[in-house]
């Protein structure tokens, strides 16, 4: 742990301060239900998916985890193309609201884990 600059710790703070404010401006699409994933799916110009989403019972919350694989084997989009279209725009989705993740934990953790990586680091120089 020694041996980390100043300058990566600042860079650190600044992505954990980057992330809290884009969650508090984000949308909470884990809260959507089906429809509310197949409206995300319309606004996108991909309605002719909206049954498959339908059957699959996706939920925003699973669009948190849904995989470029899962969109190809488990939801049934053939086209290589719109797959990764479809995948970006998940991730875009995700990039907006970062504290999404939060309901499991995972934002806490890691910002728990840069200040005990910070105070470590603190206390070995």
């Amino acid at each position: 742990m020694k041996g980390i600059s100043e300058q990566a710790k600042t860079e650190i703070l600044e992505l954990l301060a980057k992330v809290k404010a884009q969650g508090e401006r984000a949308v909470d699409f884990t809260s959507w239900d089906e429809e509310g994933v197949v409206n995300w799916l319309q606004r996108n110009g991909w309605h002719q998916f909206a049954e498959k989403f339908r059957q699959a019972k996706i939920t925003g919350l699973s669009l948190i985890f849904l995989t470029e694989s899962d969109l190809e084997h488990n939801i049934g989009i053939a086209a290589f193309g719109t797959r990764k279209k479809i995948s970006k725009e998940l991730e875009a989705l995700r990039s907006r609201n970062p504290t999404a993740l939060d309901k499991f934990g995972t934002l806490a953790f890691f910002q728990e884990f840069a200040l005990v990586f910070f105070a470590l680091t603190k206390n070995n120089h």
